[in-house]
Order: C-alpha cells, then sequence, then structure tokens
C-alpha cells in the first residue's frame, strides 16, 4: 500500500518532501539503511526544518553502526518536536550504545513521561540503569515491562543478569569487602579439594590427592566463568 501510495505521489508531485520522506521510511522498513540515509538527506534538502527528517536519518545512520554520527540528527528531531516520545526515545537507544548511560536514561526517562507504554524506551532504561549500577531499579524496569509484554525476550534475558547482579551484591554485602589476592589452604597430609573464595566466586580445586603442605593460588582472569592457575606443576581446573 505504501508502495502504490509513493508512485502515486512521484506522478502527482515529483519535488514534495513527502516524496523522499516515504521512500526512507520503506527503505529502513526494508533494511536498506543505506538507500534510506539518501532518500532521507534528500528530504532534508527541500525540507531542512523537517523533524521526521531529522529522526529517520539519525535511525537510517544507527542502522548502519554509526552510532555517533546518528546522534545529532536524532538531537535535531527532539529540538523541533520535543513532544516527539519515539523520537526522544530514539535519542536515548543511540546515546546508550555509545556507553553515554547517564544521559541516555535521562532521555529515556524523558520519553517514558510523555509514553509510558514504550516498550523498547523501557528495556533500554533498564539497561541503563543496570550499567550505572542500579540493578534493583532495572529489575522493577523488565518487571514492568512483562507485564505488558509477558514473552519479550530482551527483557527476559536482562531481568535474569540483573537478578544475578543483585545477588552478587547483596552476598558481597554480607560477607564485606573481601579481596583476596592469595589463596592460603591449610596445612594436610592429603589434600583433596580446597574451596576458594574469590570476591563472591567459588572454584573448586581439584588437587587430585596430592600431599602440598603450603598451597599459594592466584586467580588471573576473574573476568570468566572458569579460571585456571598452575601450583607446582600441577594444573587447578576451577569451575
Amino acid at each position: 500500500r505504501a508502495a502504490i501510495f509513493l508512485r502515486q505521489a512521484r506522478r502527482e508531485v515529483p519535488y514534495a518532501p513527502i516524496v523522499p520522506m516515504l521512500s526512507g521510511w520503506i527503505a529502513l522498513g526494508d533494511g536498506r539503511a543505506g538507500e534510506a540515509e539518501d532518500a532521507f538527506r534528500a528530504a532534508l534538502a527541500l525540507d531542512p526544518g523537517s523533524a521526521e527528517g531529522q529522526e529517520g536519518l539519525g535511525l537510517s545512520l544507527y542502522r548502519q553502526g554509526k552510532a555517533g554520527e546518528a546522534a545529532g540528527p536524532l538531537r535535531k528531531a527532539v529540538e523541533m518536536a520535543p513532544g516527539d516520545a519515539e523520537a526522544t526515545a530514539n535519542l536515548g537507544a543511540v546515546l546508550l550504545a555509545q556507553g553515554m548511560n547517564e544521559e541516555a536514561l535521562r532521555w529515556l526517562d524523558r520519553s517514558l513521561a510523555s509514553g509510558p507504554r514504550q516498550i523498547p524506551a523501557r528495556v533500554n532504561r533498564g539497561v541503563a540503569l543496570a550499567r550505572l549500577d542500579r540493578a534493583e531499579e532495572a529489575i522493577r524496569e523488565y518487571q514492568t515491562v512483562l507485564a505488558m509484554d509477558p514473552h519479550n525476550e530482551d527483557a527476559l534475558f536482562n531481568l535474569k543478569r540483573a537478578e544475578q547482579k543483585c545477588a552478587r551484591k547483596d552476598y558481597h554485602h554480607r560477607q564485606g569487602s573481601l579481596t583476596i589476592e592469595t589463596l592460603c589452604v591449610h596445612h594436610a597430609q592429603h589434600v583433596k579439594s580446597v574451596f576458594c573464595l574469590e570476591r563472591g566466586n567459588l572454584f573448586w580445586c581439584a588437587l587430585h590427592q596430592q600431599h602440598i603442605p603450603e598451597l599459594q593460588a592466584r586467580i588471573s582472569d576473574l573476568g570468566t566463568d572458569k579460571a585456571s592457575t598452575t601450583v607446582d606443576g600441577q594444573h587447578l581446573n576451577m569451575i
């Protein structure tokens, strides 16, 4: 239907901004972001004050992986149409993609004040909160999304991660600020296994019943689920 309207518009008003504008939205919807960018630039050449054209240009740049360039047109779109909740949410999403979490959160809050049922904006708001170490608030945001859309995959995935982060934070709070650089094991004739506690992560170290009077194991990489180290030539597999 949109394509039919576009062909008719090209015949009747070939130089009207609506023609390249509509071409841009159709191309963007079809995944042809480069063509969409060209169309929106053509529309803006005919009507530089178009907030819709600026938003479309920003989105087409973002879809091409140009988040840094996309923020400029989206800022212009929001300036031209400050009440446009969707454009404001898109600006927040682009800023979030650049890691500008605090500013992204401000724009997402502003967008949701105008349109509180925007699910993508709420998911992105949860991401911003989680990045800012506000996991409890992020959990509530994802739960709000799931109340509206129980099968939203992004909210389900992010909720699980936020809950895990919250659990780790609670563990640290109960344990105190424990940071162990070196793990010392009690003396024993036959050490079958050792529990190594490091920053809230529990590792099972299988020592194969070797006699080790004193063990000092350094965990070098705590950013992964599995870590390994070597003590007296033995590999300790930490799961």
